[in-house]
């Protein structure tokens, strides 16, 4: 039960700070790139395929980061 607890507390967060969560179905995955891109948003929940997307908006030199989230404690 404590693992299903987290995974909702996860999503009920994802939901609070979704970039779209006035329209969560209006996403666009040009949109949402750019607004990584531009710093409007900190996460895109993408694997390493949405870099074609972002290739053209990211600024020579700009830093990104990544992190691997575990369920095990």
């Amino acid at each position: 039960m404590t693992y299903l607890m987290a995974f909702m507390d996860t999503l009920d967060m994802m939901a609070q700070y979704n970039y779209n969560k006035n329209d969560p179905l209006v996403g666009d995955v040009n949109l949402d790139a750019m607004a990584l891109a531009e710093g409007k948003c900190g996460t895109w929940f993408m694997g390493d395929w949405a870099w074609t997307y972002m290739a053209e908006l990211v600024e020579p030199g700009a830093e990104f980061r990544s992190y691997a989230c575990s369920s095990q404690r």
